[in-house]
């Protein structure tokens, strides 16, 4: 709690402030979908913008989580830019303490409040983390799927996959580029159960609700535009293999990586953590398992 008021606190400066800040144009675009959604009775399954002229505007983009809720919050209490801003800010102040928890069985209590403070803190993240975007829900769910599956790896109930079943669905529809995002570390930590025949079956109904609500979404919001310029470039950037093949794109997003992200200063850092492995009482317990056994125990409960 003491890491989320922190984070909550520092995310929490001028919630009242107009939408002419960095990336104005992405706030106002969220902000117009939402209000949009009121003005159509909450049609959430047709997102609209401003800028159609005289089409209606509708939108390829991502799920509408964000927007969504916002716009029923609008609905009750008005179109408060604040509330916008708060919405992210407590759900990038809930990032830092998912994080904490992500890592503490993994690399123990210090590591994980170094990592949580440290995401507070970041510059990058302390601006993101109270805009009127989705980005900050995008975050967390990413968190939350990769906690709540590595909780089901370490203590398998029913319950507790179908907490992960949830997030894990959830994380790519509050914002598409989760797919990849998300989906590596979440391959990494099944792929060892794929060689267990009793335990696969689970992993491949995870995959499915992992992926197919977001790509349905995806497929029907490549449909919406009467005007192909009405996009936001979900599907383009997902699934247009020049650009996925072009090395300038990676080379770009390690450039914006180090210097808008990690910073010059905390680039060491990073790469001291990554190659220091530090694991608490609680990983070194997880780290007797095999997979073998891991499947075992998924099966039977």
């Amino acid at each position: 709690m003491i890491l989320f008021g922190l984070a909550l606190a520092l995310r929490c400066y001028g919630l009242g402030l107009p939408l002419l800040d960095y990336h104005s144009w992405r706030q106002a675009d969220t902000a117009a979908m939402a209000r949009n959604f009121i003005a159509s009775g909450y049609q959430f399954q047709a997102p609209q913008v401003d800028w159609g002229g005289q089409k209606p505007g509708y939108v390829e983009s991502e799920f509408p989580l964000y927007s969504g809720a916002l716009a029923l919050l609008w609905g009750l209490f008005g179109p408060h830019v604040w509330i916008g801003r708060l919405l992210s800010a407590l759900a990038s102040a809930a990032t830092c303490a998912v994080l904490y928890s992500l890592a503490r069985p993994i690399s123990g209590r210090r590591a994980a409040l170094y990592a949580g403070v440290t995401l507070a803190l970041l510059p990058f993240a302390l601006y993101f983390g109270r805009t009127v975007m989705p980005d900050a829900w995008m975050l967390l769910g990413a968190l939350l799927a990769l906690l709540t599956f590595q909780r089901w790896l370490d203590q398998p109930s029913v319950g507790r996959f179908r907490l992960a079943l949830i997030f894990g669905a959830l994380a790519p529809l509050a914002k598409t580029p989760n797919l990849v995002i998300v989906g590596v570390p979440l391959a990494y930590l099944a792929w060892p159960l794929l060689a267990v025949r009793p335990a696969r079956k689970a992993v491949l109904i995870y995959a499915a609700c992992f992926a197919l609500p977001a790509l349905l979404w995806t497929a029907h919001a490549r449909t919406l535009p009467i005007d192909p310029r009405l996009s936001f470039g979900i599907g383009e950037k997902l699934f247009d293999m020049r650009l996925l093949i072009d090395p300038h794109f990676y080379l770009l997003i390690a450039r914006w990586s180090i210097e808008n992200v990690l910073t010059w200063a905390g680039l060491p850092l990073f790469l001291l953590g990554l190659f220091t492995r530090q694991g608490g009482k609680e990983a070194r317990r997880q780290g007797d398992k095999s997979p073998q056994q891991s499947a075992f125990l998924l099966v039977s409960s």
